[in-house]
């Protein structure tokens, strides 16, 4: 499912997984969390696939599903653009 989201986001795979605090890539990576539990992981499996604790991964929905209630643009972009990949 990574693999195909960051085809989805044209973002690499390592980019998604990996370290980079750039806003591009980290909304991507928030919004891949928030695939990933809405497909029915749950936090710590998400966590362990993405490399991260399941804090950060709970962290990171919640940013999202607020910026989605706000209408932030790149946000609805990258997930409205992906929504349809499930696991």
């Amino acid at each position: 499912m990574i693999t195909e989201f960051a085809k989805a986001v044209r973002i690499p795979r390592q980019a998604i997984l990996g370290k980079s605090r750039k806003r591009e890539i980290s909304d991507a990576r928030e919004v891949c969390y928030l695939l990933l539990h809405e497909s029915g992981l749950c936090y710590y499996t998400v966590g362990r696939i993405c490399g991260r604790t399941h804090a950060t991964v709970i962290s990171g929905i919640k940013r999202v599903k607020q910026l989605l209630e706000c209408g932030d643009k790149e946000i609805t972009r990258i997930y409205e653009q992906t929504k349809h990949i499930k696991r």
